[in-house]
């Protein structure tokens, strides 16, 4: 019960939000301001001006990139919960219990953030410019060629149905592997294959998000800050 509890939590808390009013209700959003900053620290400039690098990916993506990223992004839960289970069922149901409530309070200090500052992502700025559109519908953008690769209309599906367009900042898909590889060096016993394992996951989530046009480098960066409060939050507690 104490392992799976906060699975439970954040099932409620993510249907939840979807009763409660929307992000771009309780602060302004912001649109312009993340694409700016991303475009002076990161940006590439090219024949047509300078681009962020997910404006550059959307010109330059290949297939095998695109399958990879698919891959990453849609095992960001599943991984982490798989790992939970494995070591709560090898006799290590301590670290078991932490990392799950560190990936809960991860979550709900993401879910601060999405309401502290609204922010549109890459693909939304790609597709509609600089003009808030509140009743824009979820996009999969370049996770949209993965469902043409195969010809299954995954990511669509599930991106159609996201209630929070604008919550970009911070990128929590970029929060759950740093704090899986954590618990992966801090338990005893854990072979080299689950660190090895959660570091390429942490590199390639990463990257997919900013690949795909999900998300701006400052957002992968402060979804990996959000991992370090929740990591801080679950000591202070527990």
């Amino acid at each position: 019960m104490l392992l799976l509890l906060p699975y439970a939590l954040l099932a409620m808390v993510y249907f939840g939000m979807g009763a409660l009013e929307p992000n771009y209700m309780v602060n302004e959003v912001h649109i312009r301001q993340p694409y700016a900053l991303e475009q002076m620290l990161f940006g590439i400039a090219t024949p047509n001006g300078v681009l962020t690098p997910s404006e550059w990916f959307a010109a330059h993506h290949n297939c095998f990139l695109d399958i990879l990223s698919g891959i990453f992004y849609i095992l960001w839960i599943p991984l982490p919960v798989f790992f939970s289970l494995w070591l709560f069922f090898t006799g290590r149901e301590k670290y078991a219990i932490r990392l799950t409530m560190a990936l809960f309070l991860t979550k709900l200090v993401g879910y601060v953030g999405y309401y502290c500052y609204p922010a549109a992502p890459p693909w939304y700025v790609m597709e509609h410019g600089f003009r808030f559109l509140k009743d824009t519908a979820g996009s999969a953008a370049g996770l949209l060629r993965v469902d043409d690769a195969l010809g299954i209309p995954v990511f669509h599906t599930m991106y159609t149905a996201n209630a929070n367009v604008f919550a970009a900042i911070p990128s929590l898909h970029s929060s759950y592997y740093p704090v899986a590889l954590w618990y992966a060096l801090r338990t005893p016993g854990i072979s080299r294959f689950w660190t090895g394992l959660f570091a390429i996951f942490c590199i390639g989530v990463w990257f997919a998000a900013v690949y795909t046009g999900h998300h701006y480098i400052i957002d992968v960066a402060l979804g990996v800050v959000c991992s370090a409060m929740g990591i801080l939050l679950t000591r202070i507690i527990l």
